[in-house]
């Protein structure tokens, strides 16, 4: 179906940024470039496994068109994710602060 599609789409997207990564390191590339691309890597995986759940939610669902859930779902993985990706940043940091 489409949506199995859109889930393979999003599932595959994620793979790019881990191939330039690894070609960055053979090549020894500026660390800060390194960064940017990791950073944007990070968030890239992120991003595909929201929209990944989302779309395996679409295509599962009996209906096929609950458009509020999948919604609902989206945000409710996005805020969650980011929730606590920031309390493991301030307990990290408050362990390497007091170390």
């Amino acid at each position: 179906t489409q949506y199995e599609a859109l889930a393979f789409g999003a599932l595959i997207s994620a793979i790019d940024p881990v191939s330039v990564l690894s070609l960055f390191n053979e090549l020894k590339v500026h660390p800060r470039l390194n960064s940017v691309v990791f950073g944007e890597s990070v968030l890239n995986d992120a991003v595909a496994i929201t929209f990944y759940r989302s779309f395996i939610k679409f295509a599962t669902h009996p209906s096929g068109h609950p458009a509020p859930l999948i919604i609902g779902e989206f945000f409710k993985i996005a805020i969650a994710s980011s929730l606590f990706g920031m309390a493991c940043a301030l307990v990290l940091s408050l362990m390497l602060k007091w170390s």
